[in-house]
């Protein structure tokens, strides 16, 4: 049988990161790298934890970050060394890589945004502007040349913001869809950086805003004013992970319920919906097998094939 997905049914791993030629295991006292052509371990870290990882193929540097301790770990493939950098906060978001993969991009919760030098691991603050935001959701945009931010703090759902390369200010802008104020709760940029896809929350009055429903999913070409978009689908929040994961013009998510869509973007409309009878974590597309992996923490894997 195939090792990989003897290892996901054997070891049932809560939480999980794919790359190219290996993927990420997430484990409460480590983190374990194994090949993702056979199954095989390539390496154990200890790093526990893990909320996010990045990797630079440029520089075959994986950097890791904690959401136990909230330290930022860089793993260099080369010397097989593992250092541990600095903290950013205890939280599920915080890095993402430039598009050139040479620089990383750390934002901790209440506005410190740092740079960090792949090749060097030399650190830079990029801006200390906006600490009263809470970041949410974030990213390089090499069209427009800056970098974009979902934030919102205990005033604002959500507000867009770009900062060019320099650290600048180009964008602040509150989100809205049909000049309702929305949460944003988990974003990614199209594959063309000309779509956003968002999950949201709407809110109906001032006092709060309604879970009627809870939770849509939508795509449009602005991320700061929804107002010519295509609503993908409505849902009630069950308690699970909000995410979203991309292949190609194709998109897995859940809106935390027990259902795991998958979304064709070109087409804007749902291709498969999978009841999993459970909430999940994350799910991973794997090409080669034409196969979505889906973890719902660590009880469960479910290997979902011919998903495309």
């Amino acid at each position: 049988m195939d090792g990989f997905i003897l290892y996901m049914k054997k070891r049932k791993p809560p939480y999980f990161f794919f790359f190219n030629e290996f993927v990420v295991f997430r484990y409460s006292k480590k983190t374990e790298i194994v090949n993702r052509e056979n199954g095989t371990l390539i390496t154990e870290l200890k790093v526990g934890d893990v909320s996010e990882a990045v990797y630079s193929s440029k520089h075959t540097k994986l950097f890791l970050k904690s959401i136990s301790n909230g330290y930022l770990y860089v793993f260099d493939f080369k010397t097989k060394e593992l250092k541990k950098l600095f903290k950013i906060a205890e939280c599920d978001k915080g890095i993402f890589l430039s598009n050139d993969e040479n620089t990383l991009v750390a934002y901790a919760i209440y506005g410190i945004i740092q740079t960090v030098s792949v090749d060097t691991l030399e650190t830079a603050l990029l801006t200390d502007e906006r600490t009263q935001y809470f970041f949410l959701d974030a990213w390089d945009n090499p069209l427009l040349k800056c970098y974009e931010f979902f934030c919102c703090n205990s005033n604002i759902l959500s507000l867009f913001l770009r900062l060019d390369y320099s650290g600048k200010i180009i964008a602040e802008e509150l989100v809205t869809l049909d000049g309702h104020e929305v949460r944003c709760l988990c974003s990614k940029p199209g594959a063309e950086k000309n779509l956003y896809m968002s999950q949201c929350r709407i809110k109906i009055n001032a006092a709060d805003y309604k879970r009627i429903p809870d939770s849509v999913v939508i795509i449009s070409k602005s991320p700061d004013a929804y107002d010519h978009t295509d609503i993908i689908l409505k849902g009630i929040y069950a308690g699970g992970c909000y995410y979203i994961t991309q292949y190609r013009n194709y998109v897995f998510l859940s809106i935390g319920d027990e259902n795991i869509y998958v979304i064709d973007i070109d087409e804007k409309r749902i291709l498969k919906k999978y009841e999993i009878a459970s909430t999940t974590t994350i799910a991973e597309y794997d090409p080669k097998r034409n196969i979505l992996f889906v973890s719902t923490g660590g009880g469960k894997v479910h290997i979902l094939e011919d998903v495309l």
